[in-house]
């Protein structure tokens, strides 16, 4: 496993529907600008992956919402990347009430764009160092359910 980022949220007016529930599409969204975020602080955001002809991008995700939260809610989310494996990698997502109480998990398998080229490329070494990874993934690659 890799290295732990974790951040405060607070749901808004706009990220929830006419019953004050957080809407799917924030719960993903808050996901994904969680890893951007760590990407950001460890050095490897999007400015300097775009220099480097190159992106990550959402290729498959299992989503699990014990709670949908509510207007006003503050959050506790916390991502970490659990492994890399060629040109793929998994990312695991929690999100916690302010009770601690685990409303949302999810895994994210990611692919890394060569943008360039058009197509997959293999994931640096130096993607690996900044991360916190030792290696490869043995066996199969595939998201948890």
């Amino acid at each position: 496993m890799g290295k732990i980022y974790s951040k405060e949220y607070e749901l808004h007016y706009y990220d929830v529907d006419s019953n004050l529930k957080c809407s799917i599409a924030t719960i993903l969204n808050i996901l994904s600008d969680i890893g951007t975020k760590q990407s950001e602080e460890l050095g490897s955001g999007m400015e300097g992956l775009l220099k480097n002809n190159m992106t990550w991008v959402f290729y498959n995700y299992n989503v699990r919402v014990n709670r949908y939260p509510m207007y006003g809610e503050k959050l506790l989310v916390k991502t970490e990347p659990a492994g890399f494996k060629k040109f793929y990698a998994i990312r695991k997502y929690e999100i916690k009430d302010e009770s601690g109480n685990l409303v949302v998990e999810a895994n994210a398998i990611f692919l890394l764009i060569n943008l360039e080229k058009r197509r997959t490329m293999r994931i640096p070494l130096e993607q690996y160092e900044i991360y916190g990874l030792k290696g490869d993934i043995d066996g199969e690659f595939k998201i948890p359910k």
